[in-house]
């Protein structure tokens, strides 16, 4: 019989790219996939689907409805359908309370995620992390060659770091800027910053009269996955700011690519990531938000607040590295993408693969 999955995901790009796939992993398993933002359950009578995989973070508010529909075919499919959830904090106690949420076996995409969602008593029965499609990594080295030809053009003699990042406040960007602002005059000299993120993220920017190194050079989902890995490998270094994550693709992807990551030692990252071949620094103290602080959603992120100084400091050392220790640079290079390809989407994906062919 033909196996045929439904891959329904949220809007956010991460989990589109990560629905896309889990698409191409069983897809070379001899199944057919339909991956969509959209649930229609109408179809699902007329296409006679075999398994459903949800790729929704576990947001009592925003996925609630969701919920009804994991409700209604847990029954008819049993281990063939998956919520591959992530989350960046935990779910709000009293959101999460509802004696539906108890019923969802989640599989989590890192520790992290698993922890946050047992910690309000949520089910999680599997961890799998996200991962690294060799074959798209190929493909956007090429893409990645001719950009970084330019980008070397256009910036001489500086150390290049990209930036890719929307401007939620958990991101920390205005944390990113203020330590750009820190920089002194010697290593500002001999930087240039290359931002892909969201238009609002130029007022920000418009609050440091000092900073002249910095580029915003296009907008969050106007490129391809492709393109945005051939934009990472055509920098020198990739800077994440962020304070918050429920698993942190993009760092995974930069390692992928060959380049290595600034950004804060905390969990999830440090399920992944390298100390001794990337440049991280530590948080200062762990912040819960609350929904009610936030206005939207029903997460309490959990912020790994750090100092923008510390941010700076790492920031100066990748560029000592880079220009005076290339061959400490190199030997970064070659260890994170080693690292970072050890998380083969076709062998983390295998477990979603053995389920869906049960049927």
């Amino acid at each position: 019989m033909v196996k045929r999955v439904y891959i329904a995901h949220g809007k956010a790009i991460s989990l589109r790219v990560v629905a896309d796939q889990i698409a191409k992993v069983l897809e070379a398993n001899d199944m057919i996939c339909e991956v969509t933002n959209e649930f229609n359950v109408l179809s699902f009578r007329r296409l006679r689907y075999t398994g459903i995989i949800m790729v929704y973070p576990c947001d009592p508010v925003f996925a609630s409805e969701f919920l009804g529909y994991y409700t209604i075919f847990k029954h008819a499919f049993g281990d063939r359908l998956i919520w591959y959830t992530t989350v960046e904090g935990y779910p709000h106690r009293v959101l999460a309370s509802r004696p539906a949420w108890k019923y969802v076996e989640f599989v989590a995409n890192s520790k992290f995620t698993m922890r946050m969602l047992s910690r309000v008593g949520l089910n999680v029965v599997d961890v799998v992390y996200h991962g690294i499609d060799p074959d798209e990594v190929r493909r956007a080295k090429l893409i990645g060659e001719d950009l970084r030809r330019k980008v070397k053009t256009d910036f001489k003699d500086k150390v290049v770091f990209g930036v890719v990042s929307s401007a939620h406040f958990r991101k920390g960007m205005d944390h990113l800027l203020h330590a750009i602002s820190l920089l002194d005059d010697d290593v500002r000299s001999r930087t240039v910053f290359l931002i892909i993120s969201e238009p609002k993220i130029m007022s920000l920017l418009n609050q440091y009269s000092n900073i002249d190194n910095v580029f915003f050079v296009d907008e969050m989902g106007r490129r391809t996955h492709e393109e945005i890995l051939g934009f990472m490998y055509a920098c020198d270094y990739t800077v994440f700011p962020s304070m918050c994550e429920g698993f942190g693709l993009p760092v995974l992807e930069s390692m992928a690519m060959g380049r290595p990551v600034i950004h804060c030692w905390f969990p999830p990252l440090s399920e992944f990531s390298s100390q001794e071949y990337n440049i991280t620094f530590p948080y200062t103290r762990v912040q819960e938000v609350y929904p009610t602080e936030t206005g939207t959603g029903g997460i309490v992120f959990t912020l790994h607040r750090y100092r923008p100084e510390d941010l700076a400091k790492a920031i100066t050392t990748a560029v000592k590295i880079y220009l005076d220790n290339p061959s400490r640079y190199t030997l970064m290079c070659e260890k994170v993408q080693e690292i970072a390809m050890k998380y083969n989407i076709y062998e983390l994906y295998r477990k979603f693969v053995d389920k869906m062919a049960k049927y």
